[in-house]
């Protein structure tokens, strides 16, 4: 609305409820971007109740990505079939076995891993996130029969504050945008053991040591093929679910040359602008 008024020249991620009308409300002055920003739902790994790789197995198998993206993002977020994003050199899609959709094999890896029946779902409010992480847990509720799903909402620093705590409780949201086009960066801060994003407080000696090796190369090629190892053991271990890879949508007023906006090389950061201030 501020944009629209023009008391504001640019919002660079339009809330999702409003993604369906942005081009009939803005017409021209609307684009949107691929980034490598990451949406996913960790698992606090220091409940005993989600250490089994199973539990979180059957939690992702149990969502429909695609469903949930046509209905409440407009097809405008890509599902995540990996970790490392798809447009960097060690990008694969469809690597990620537990991230196809199956509710038949979902509810029965479910009730083997003995699952919880009750479920507290956290994310940060206001940035958009209720309605899908409402959709998330009517799909976990329909596909694994789980009895009751209730939600803890906080602004973003109490809610760090929890995590900081280790207090979260059941699945969180949280996102991760990479700073620069390198595997390293999309998962060492938030997967490595001690890392102080690592918030499901995931540890694997396999998984660091892999890491490491690939810092060190000085083979990219041999690099590349020690991330992409180091990825699996992720996809195997799931920490966290993938959720999807996040395309922004961007709207600007008439003060702003849209010709000449863009989203860094390769439209792959996310805060990088090249614009024109119309001068009259």
């Amino acid at each position: 609305m501020d944009v629209q008024s023009g008391s504001l020249d640019i919002l660079d991620n339009a809330p999702p409820n409003r993604i369906p009308q942005l081009e009939s409300d803005f017409g021209d002055n609307y684009a949107s971007f691929d980034t490598g920003s990451f949406t996913y739902l960790g698992f606090p790994l220091y409940q005993e109740e989600f250490q089994d790789a199973d539990v979180r197995h059957a939690l992702s198998m149990a969502i429909d990505r695609e469903a949930i993206i046509d209905a409440i993002f407009d097809g405008a977020q890509t599902p995540a079939t990996s970790i490392i994003p798809p447009f960097l050199p060690e990008g694969r899609d469809g690597v990620c076995e537990y991230c196809e959709f199956d509710p038949d094999a979902a509810a029965d890896l479910y009730e083997e891993a003995d699952g919880p029946s009750e479920l507290t779902v956290y994310f940060n409010s206001g940035a958009g996130h209720e309605d899908w992480v409402e959709a998330v847990s009517n799909q976990w509720e329909q596909n694994l029969g789980i009895e009751d799903i209730t939600f803890e909402s906080l602004d973003f620093a109490q809610y760090l504050d929890l995590h900081d705590e280790q207090s979260i409780t059941g699945p969180f949201r949280l996102g991760w945008t990479i700073s620069y086009p390198n595997a390293q960066y999309a998962m060492e801060p938030i997967y490595t053991t001690g890392e102080s994003s690592n918030y499901a407080d995931f540890s694997n000696e396999e998984f660091d040591s892999l890491i490491g090796e690939a810092n060190a190369a000085t083979d990219e090629d041999e690099a590349s093929e020690l991330y992409q190892e180091a990825e699996e053991i992720l996809l195997e271990e799931m920490p966290v679910i993938p959720m999807w890879f996040s395309t922004f949508n961007v709207v600007y007023s008439d003060q702003i040359n849209g010709d000449t906006v863009q989203m860094g090389e390769g439209n792959t950061f996310t805060h990088l602008w090249q614009i024109e201030v119309n001068q009259d």
